[in-house]
């Protein structure tokens, strides 16, 4: 990261993660610079690594400054100014090109979450954060395919940080971590073991939500307890999305999209088969990935609209990719992008989509 500085002044909005929103940086914070150093500057996503049609852009987040953020699992990052692209890869100081996950801090901090552990970026360069804890045994996984994995992110309104990783949960006040559940004040009645957790959020009672990637569920901590629902019987939940002044969604891999009003799960009966709920734009509509496969995998057919009553499908036809959608952001002027396979960006502005990828 020493090569070249983009000189170009953003307008901040709001920020968030791939799994949840962040909040406002105070006045004395140490907000990300807007004058960022990296190694490449493209009008496009750039390919150095030589990935291949299976790289996905896994995730999308905005900066204080109005950055947006890309994570590519084996591009590294990506920076958009309004301009141009900004890449970052090992050679910037990643743990390693496959990223997972982003979260901008309530400092303005990018954290990224790597399929070999979490590293920082704190706008003038990017340090690797391990995960130290007083018996290293727990971090070890008996599954040889995964390092220390980093699969969500979320910092909660305490400030307090939390990693879903390969091995489980485990929790961050800025000085040590600790594992959770691990507390003996903690009951955790159904010994959840909260591994590969795939998103985390916290919804506007406080409550903590973690989407299991393996076969837990819909998992809420209150506090007090931890506990777990299977809507129809799926214990592997993809995505959390808490709508405006509504239900919580949740999108899971073989039976469908649910909704939570509080007390009970309603399967989404608008359109069968769609996709993960990704993002809800200012304008109260739901984007959905496209329609699920029998294999659990989302489809090639675009992404859906909601908007409380019809869905609307936007495929090839109207400019998408032909790729499967992994992620969607909204920018400050209310474009709306979208991550796909084949390291694939589009951002539709309302009339037409614009590709992004080389």
């Amino acid at each position: 990261m020493k090569n070249l500085i983009w000189k170009f002044s953003v307008i901040a909005f709001a920020v968030g993660s791939c799994n949840e929103e962040t909040t406002p940086a105070s006045d004395n914070s140490a907000a990300v610079d807007n004058q960022v150093q990296t190694t490449t500057v493209t009008p496009k996503l750039p390919r150095t690594q030589g990935s291949d049609k299976f790289t996905n852009i896994v995730c999308a987040v905005a900066d204080k400054r109005g950055n947006l953020w890309f994570a590519s699992s084996s591009e590294g990052v990506y920076r958009f100014d309004g301009t141009s692209f900004g890449q970052f890869t090992m050679n910037d100081g990643l743990c390693t090109n496959n990223v997972h996950c982003l979260l901008v801090d309530q400092w303005d901090h990018l954290w990224i979450g790597t399929s070999d552990g979490i590293c920082k970026y704190n706008g003038a360069t990017i340090e690797k954060v391990p995960i130290v804890v007083s018996d290293p045994s727990i971090l070890i996984n008996p599954d040889k395919r995964y390092k220390n994995e980093i699969m969500s992110m979320l910092q909660d309104k305490s400030g307090k940080f939390w990693f879903g990783t390969s091995v489980g949960m485990f929790c961050y006040d800025g000085t040590k971590f600790s594992q959770f559940p691990d507390d003996y004040t903690v009951i955790n009645t159904g010994k959840l073991e909260l591994k590969m957790v795939d998103a985390i959020r916290e919804d506007r009672s406080g409550n903590i939500w973690f989407a299991s990637g393996t076969t837990e569920g819909a998992m809420k901590y209150d506090g007090k307890s931890i506990t777990s629902s299977k809507p129809n019987g799926d214990g592997w939940i993809r995505t959390i999305l808490e709508s405006q002044q509504g239900p919580i969604w949740f999108g899971g891999r073989m039976h469908g999209v649910f909704t939570y009003n509080g007390t009970e799960f309603s399967l989404f009966t608008a359109k069968e088969k769609i996709g993960s709920p990704l993002l809800q734009d200012r304008s109260g509509n739901i984007w959905f990935s496209g329609e699920e496969h029998d294999n659990g995998y989302a489809g090639v057919d675009g992404v859906w609209r909601y908007d409380g009553t019809n869905c609307t499908n936007f495929t090839t036809k109207d400019g998408m990719g032909d790729y499967g959608v992994w992620c969607i952001l909204e920018d400050i002027k209310g474009n709306i992008w979208f991550g796909t396979r084949n390291n694939g960006l589009y951002m539709y502005d309302g009339k037409s989509f614009t590709c992004y990828s080389e």
